[in-house]
């Protein structure tokens, strides 16, 4: 992440649904159960593309973990195959903070053993390709 928030960094997840539609899950530690990720989330695509999901309110506190699901459509399913997330901006809302906002750009963590053939990021279009052609 761009900045830090004291229980560590977050997990992000794509899933699919059965009418090629998918999800986004993001989940992350939090000191107490007032507090939950919340809000539009933002998918920045390498390409330029920006894609928003919006809050539905489909949450849950699991093992001291905020976790929050938005709906991604066919057509947004179909940007994530053609290009790659270079981050995801997110917040968090609740106690005395109120609403922060985060930003966690898609770099493997740095303690992971580049080689020639490995990229410093993800490649979430081919992942996200792959799962959806299962």
């Amino acid at each position: 992440m761009n900045a830090t928030y004291w229980t560590g960094n977050p997990e992000f997840t794509i899933a699919k649904n059965k009418n090629e539609s998918g999800y986004l899950m993001i989940a992350i530690n939090v000191p107490f159960k007032s507090h939950y990720i919340g809000g539009t989330a933002f998918l920045f695509l390498n390409n330029g593309t920006t894609i928003k999901c919006f809050d539905k309110g489909i949450r849950d506190h699991l093992n001291n973990q905020s976790l929050v699901i938005y709906n991604l459509t066919k057509e947004e399913i179909g940007l994530l195959k053609s290009s790659r997330i270079s981050s995801i901006r997110f917040s968090i809302i609740g106690g005395m903070e109120g609403k922060q906002s985060f930003t966690a750009d898609n770099k493997k963590p740095m303690f992971f053993s580049y080689n020639n053939k490995e990229k410093e990021y993800y490649e979430t279009d081919i992942e996200i390709s792959n799962l959806f052609n299962e």
